[in-house]
């Protein structure tokens, strides 16, 4: 599995295109199990994720309010990569967001939802979608697609409830990271974000084999 370091839009479409990882993916030289995390961040503003199975030859795309990638530059490096390979690339229309500031919470909790994913038995049969709905139903979690009235408050009561402690669970990993000394402290540049130090982070892209 390999994990990139977060990039705006136009960066995420780049690694589509011309990331060793992808061409490695098209060429058919990667493991049948392999996948990829890629979190991309549009406009500056809000956070979303990108999930490649080669096993289910699909890059799923996540964000918090469950939208698509309709007019994406993603779509354009998608069509110019993968789609002549028989690979589909799939929005999870899960609305579980609320608010405007918890959708890097939202692609964190997808992102674990995804490691379960790949390490279970549905890895394979193109079933991400329904899976992430599943585990997080599993823990009260319910997308707001179609409620209304007092449905809909409760599912937001709950969803809002199961973000504030996803966020303590998080903080809580970065502690104890920071604690056995695993966490690189400074300043680098995210590609397409404001420059705060000469540090390419695509250097760093975290190859898990």
């Amino acid at each position: 599995m390999q994990f990139f370091y977060p990039r705006d839009e136009e960066g995420a479409a780049k690694v589509l295109r011309e990331a060793p990882t992808m061409r490695r993916l098209v060429a058919g030289r990667l493991e049948d199990g392999s996948s990829i995390v890629l979190p991309f961040s549009r406009n500056q503003l809000h956070w979303h994720v990108l999930f490649g199975s080669a096993r289910d030859k699909v890059v799923y795309h996540f964000e918090g309010f469950g939208g698509d990638l309709r007019s994406s530059p993603i779509n354009l490096a998608f069509d110019d990569s993968l789609d002549h390979l028989g690979w589909r690339l799939v929005s999870v229309r899960l609305h579980l967001q609320s608010d405007s500031s918890s959708c890097g919470i939202w692609i964190q909790v997808a992102r674990d939802c995804w490691l379960e994913y790949v390490a279970s038995t549905e890895h394979g049969n193109a079933a991400f979608a329904s899976f992430i709905e599943e585990r997080l139903k599993g823990e009260g979690v319910q997308g707001e697609n179609g409620l209304k009235g007092t449905a809909l408050s409760k599912a937001r009561k709950a969803n809002e409830q199961y973000i504030l402690t996803a966020r303590a669970d998080m903080r809580g990993r970065l502690v104890q990271a920071a604690l056995a000394d695993k966490l690189s402290v400074g300043q680098a540049h995210l590609p397409g974000f404001a420059a705060s130090a000469p540090v390419d982070l695509t250097q760093l892209d975290d190859d898990i084999l």
